[in-house]
């Protein structure tokens, strides 16, 4: 079965007229989740978390609700970042939490006695903790001693926080389009296609929505800013892709990784699909005027 949206009048007007076209919104402010009245909401919604880098992505007051937006925080955002990998991966490449702190990696100390051991980095560089502090003098007397610290290189498969998390990022995005465009995100709250992918996404309503998943680069690639002939690394980049049969999907690439979403459906035949006749070329580099990254 194929799952078409009707043509999206926003988004035609808004690439026709490029990024730099703006109009303001007219109409009651309604939470694009929810569809309640937001208009006295006093959050701004981050499309992707502070806690992955982001600090220019971000929704303007109301467009998603305080609700939703606490909602989303602590339901999804949270248990989505306490996942071993992306612990891990934050560890490795440094990236700061809301409150600056970067997560604790855990390890294995097998000697006397197998112990945990957490790795610590901050402002003042690399450090460890010991659970049991009576292993702290073994540590000190011996010049050789064994860690085993799990590397977690890849994100789970069908996992139900990325899964919601990528619905989320995916009516964000659209809505990041549309709030430019008079009318635009009216016309999100109003797309009733679009109601299977809210309801999962704030409600749990439904069937598992499945994503597709592959690595692009390593996660510590630079990549060279040909303008200011810097290197830079990319943390998190992301971009619609709406086919010409009007089917709306979301790409989002995080550390390297690139995951894919149909917003219209829960599965990944059309993006399976789009990858065969475009030779598995990421969408993220189709166009680079429409790349959205972090630095």
């Amino acid at each position: 079965m194929v799952v078409r949206l009707l043509p999206f009048k926003f988004i035609k007007a808004k690439w026709e007229n490029g990024f730099s076209f703006k109009k303001k919104q007219t109409e009651d402010m309604k939470c694009i989740f929810c569809k309640q009245p937001s208009d006295n909401s006093e959050s701004v919604e981050h499309i992707i978390p502070e806690a992955l880098g982001n600090t220019d992505h971000i929704l303007e007051k109301g467009i998603v609700c305080d609700k939703c937006n606490n909602y989303f925080a602590i339901k999804i955002e949270k248990p989505l970042l306490q996942l071993p990998y992306f612990i891990s991966s934050r560890h490795r490449n440094d990236i700061k939490s809301k409150k600056g702190r970067i997560p604790i990696e855990k390890g294995i100390l097998l000697s006397p006695t197998p112990s945990i051991v957490n790795f610590h980095r901050d402002k003042e560089g690399k450090s460890i903790s010991l659970e049991d502090e009576k292993l702290i003098d073994f540590i000190q007397g011996n010049n050789t001693f064994s860690i085993i610290i799990p590397v977690n290189e890849r994100p789970p498969a069908n996992n139900i926080y990325i899964s919601k998390f990528l619905g989320k990022v995916g009516l964000e995005a659209l809505a990041k389009i549309g709030e430019g465009i008079d009318g635009g995100l009216q016309e999100i709250v109003d797309k009733v296609e679009l109601d299977a992918i809210r309801n999962y996404v704030r409600y749990g309503q439904g069937k598992y929505w499945e994503y597709h998943c592959r690595p692009l680069y390593n996660e510590n690639k630079l990549f060279e800013d040909g303008k200011e002939n810097e290197a830079y690394q990319v943390l998190h980049e992301y971009k619609i892709l709406y086919t010409d049969n009007f089917q709306l999907l979301i790409v989002v690439a995080i550390l390297g990784v690139e995951y894919c979403l149909d917003l219209g459906k829960p599965t990944t035949e059309t993006y399976v699909s789009w990858l065969k006749t475009n030779n598995y070329l990421s969408p993220l580099y189709h166009n680079s005027s429409t790349r959205t990254k972090n630095e």
